[in-house]
């Protein structure tokens, strides 16, 4: 199956989501429901180890807004505000790399499980 490439990457989005269950559990969870990859990029579980899932060049899941032109990264956080120091350091590694790779883009947003389409989102400039 081949996944529609993204055109324009002009958002970096970080969605805070609180799973207990492990990244491999999430990803076999996609599969049984008919996907063949997650709706994110990349994936930062607890401990700060990160987890690639469609591939980076290609948009992310319809389940986001503007998917056709973000690069979303997906961190599974304690509660829906905060993460830890070691989530922290990989989430600073790859937003230097996304930002590297599309520099074209304007913005970063968090969004706050568990309403992902209407939660409070803090817009951020480029570091």
């Amino acid at each position: 199956m081949k996944l529609k490439e993204r055109n324009n990457t002009n958002a970096c989005v970080i969605f805070y989501e609180i799973s207990d269950q492990s990244v491999q559990d999430l990803m076999a969870a996609y599969k049984k429901k008919g996907y063949f990859y997650p709706p994110w990029h990349i994936y930062i579980d607890e401990d700060g180890h990160l987890t690639e899932g469609r591939p980076v060049d290609v948009v992310a899941g319809s389940e986001y807004p503007n998917n056709e032109e973000i690069f979303a990264i997906v961190v599974n956080s304690p509660d829906d505000i905060s993460i830890n120091g070691q989530q922290e350091d990989a989430l600073a590694q790859i937003i230097s790399k996304v930002f590297q790779e599309y520099p074209d883009i304007e913005r970063m947003d968090i969004h706050v499980n568990p309403d992902l389409t209407t939660s409070a989102v803090s817009r951020l400039r480029q570091p």
